[in-house]
């Protein structure tokens, strides 16, 4: 047990040997050579301020930690160091330039990031965000406007993730009745984009986000006439919303998490006016599951506290936050993958259905 706590409270140290191997470009590296590398070789590729020893060290943790794969030279000889040489594995090709989880790790491991978990114990007290203890400013959004590096890490990591994610939405809800949809906060569109395509029944998709996201969004030429976009925000005045009206289906992906009970609440009633009788909500999220288990969304619920001042939620938190909201939550679906799909409707509209 010993050696448990002992590996928890030494993670950090995992999570920055990641972070560096990966944002100096470890895996591409070596993939460009072809073939194993020693740390000296690696470390000539990645500047000439790094030197071996060092570089072999953090290599060597990482090859630990199953990131690597490490081939011993001579180990009687003191600079065996210049003798070892490192290879990829199935792991480390997940680390590639591009790939997802390359994005996803510069962002989880960025520097802001590792600046406002300093704060966690601030955040356990009163649930609120760090940002302004550590970081400085009121709210993780304004830093992101200030900080361009990270900004592009969270842009290319949240791409990544909804594209990830997007299959998952796909294959556990059934869209064969849907002839419209809305992504509210739909980013960029490439989750409504990929609706579209899979379903060529729905006539229209509606995307939802503010100007300056809007003003950068490209519809790609065969979805053109099926694609409109609207620029708003959900947080604005009830009447200057812009939330398009009478959709069938209105998606939330990773919208909710990212707020305090209030504005979450308030959210939900702005697109809940924007409704019609008929209309279905499906909010995207992580519920985090009853018991001591271990669960992904559990984690992740933290992050939000710490980053946001926000949360994730269960099944009976949903509930209540959607009742609020004028809305009757009707299932909820993949409840053994990490991503869930929390369906509602209206509930003058449920109230009419068991009448």
């Amino acid at each position: 047990m010993a050696d448990k706590i002992m590996q928890l409270v030494s993670g950090f140290g995992a999570s920055r040997v990641l972070f560096t191997f990966t944002k100096l470009g470890v895996v591409d590296i070596i993939a460009s050579a072809g073939h194993s590398l020693s740390a000296e070789e690696i470390a000539r590729k990645v500047g000439p301020d790094y030197q071996p020893q060092p570089f072999f060290r953090m290599l060597r943790f990482a090859a630990s930690l199953g990131l690597l794969e490490m081939h011993d030279g001579p180990v009687d000889n003191v600079e065996y160091h210049k003798t070892c040489q490192f290879d990829l594995n199935e792991t480390s090709q997940l680390l590639r330039k591009g790939t997802p989880m390359h994005a996803m790790v510069l962002y989880r491991g960025s520097d802001a990031l590792y600046t406002l978990w300093g704060g966690f114990g601030g955040s356990v007290k009163d649930g609120k965000s760090a940002s302004a203890a550590t970081l400085g400013v009121e709210n993780f959004w304004d830093y992101l406007q200030q900080d361009e590096e990270t900004n592009t890490c969270f842009n290319l990591a949240m791409s990544a993730n909804t594209a990830r994610q997007t299959s998952q939405v796909l294959s556990n809800y059934d869209f064969t009745k849907v002839t419209s949809v809305a992504d509210i906060g739909g980013g960029l569109g490439s989750q409504l984009f990929a609706i579209l395509k899979a379903f060529p029944h729905i006539t229209k998709g509606h995307l939802f986000e503010i100007p300056s996201v809007i003003e950068k969004v490209e519809v790609p030429e065969d979805l053109k006439g099926r694609v409109e976009l609207h620029a708003g925000s959900f947080l604005a005045a009830e009447e200057e919303t812009n939330i398009p009206t009478g959709v069938d289906l209105y998606l939330l992906k990773s919208i909710i998490h990212d707020w305090a009970d209030d504005e979450a609440r308030q959210i939900l009633q702005a697109t809940r006016k924007a409704m019609g009788h008929q209309s279905k909500m499906l909010v995207i999220e992580c519920v985090v599951p009853p018991g001591n288990g271990p669960s992904f969304s559990k984690a992740i619920d933290l992050h939000m506290m710490v980053v946001l001042g926000a949360k994730e939620r269960t099944e009976e938190e949903y509930r209540r936050l959607l009742e609020s909201a004028g809305l009757e939550l009707t299932q909820v679906l993949a409840p053994q993958q990490q991503l869930n799909l929390v369906e509602a409707r209206p509930a003058a509209a449920a109230a009419q259905t068991n009448a």
